[in-house]
């Protein structure tokens, strides 16, 4: 009795499989959203890589994405 539940089980995933279905994948863990980046994207003058306002580093009217680029300058 045991056997033949088991044995039609089988079947059945296996029919299911060979007609294209599969178990939903699993959802990922709920990642924090990204921070919002709000303002103006400005160009780092030595990179040239864009970033928000807030984060960037000003010298001399220009932009810089960390203090290296500035210091560089």
């Amino acid at each position: 009795m045991l056997l033949r539940l088991l044995l039609t089980l089988i079947a059945i995933v296996v029919l299911l499989r060979l007609l294209g279905w599969r178990p939903p994948a699993q959802r990922p863990r709920d990642l924090p959203p990204p921070p919002p980046q709000t303002g103006d994207l400005v160009q780092c003058a030595r990179c040239a890589v864009y970033l928000p306002r807030a984060q960037a580093l000003a010298r001399d009217g220009l932009w810089y994405c960390c203090h290296d680029h500035r210091d560089a300058a």
